[in-house]
């Protein structure tokens, strides 16, 4: 799926982020920065959060793309095979773009603090990256017979 609508919009997503970045680094938003116990707490609450949006991706992600593709029972190659796990794609990469916006949100009440944004927006990243729509996991499993066709060496 190199040059397919999922590979547009997770571009832009990806992108989107780079762009939270640079208003902080602007400082667009300046402002006071807010109480360290109020942060720590807030810190601490929207990582849990971040911890489940974590799972939930790996889940939907697993469940419903890895899976299916790997099983053949879809196959992203086709129009209907793309339909099909766009939707799972998409509820993965808005729920991998919701951490960097929890460290933005983050970074705002922290006084515009690049630092405090930086954690999750790795996080994020590397969610986008492992479910991107050109992964190795987005391809079918190689059976023997299949192998065998392609005259492919065994690795």
């Amino acid at each position: 799926m190199p040059h397919s609508p999922a590979t547009l919009i997770w571009t832009v997503l990806v992108f989107s982020q780079l762009i939270y970045v640079a208003v902080l680094s602007l400082g667009v938003f300046q402002n006071e920065a807010s109480d360290s116990d109020f942060l720590r707490l807030m810190s601490l609450s929207l990582g849990v959060v971040v911890l489940a949006e974590i799972a939930i991706v790996l889940f939907v992600f697993r469940r419903y793309v890895v899976r299916p593709i790997q099983s053949r029972t879809i196959d992203p190659s086709t129009s209907h095979g793309a339909q099909r796990v766009l939707l799972p794609l998409l509820i993965c990469w808005v729920l991998a773009e919701a951490i960097a916006v929890h460290g933005l949100v983050l970074a705002l009440l922290a006084g515009s603090s690049v630092g405090h944004m930086l954690p999750f927006l790795a996080v994020s990243l590397l969610l986008m990256w492992f479910t991107r729509p050109w992964g190795p996991s987005l391809q079918p499993a190689l059976n023997s017979a299949t192998l065998a066709q392609s005259g492919r060496p065994i690795e």
